[in-house]
């Protein structure tokens, strides 16, 4: 859509941001490919706080949907 950011992109930026290890960062970024910005900026907010990447996904699809 015109005047939506990447997915990608926003994926990457949030992730420079952020203090996730460089596995969690490319686990993510394959991730991001098949999820909004909601979803992967909201699973990288859990992660930060210590959830796993199984529990922030299903908390993220339950919260925002893909």
């Amino acid at each position: 859509m015109p005047g939506m950011p990447n997915v990608k992109q926003v994926a990457s930026k949030t992730m420079r941001e952020s203090k996730l290890t460089p596995e969690q960062q490319a686990q993510m970024k394959e991730h991001a490919e098949h999820h909004s910005p909601e979803h992967i900026k909201m699973m990288i907010g859990m992660m930060l706080d210590g959830a796993s990447f199984e529990e922030a996904h299903k908390a993220a699809q339950k919260a925002v949907g893909k």
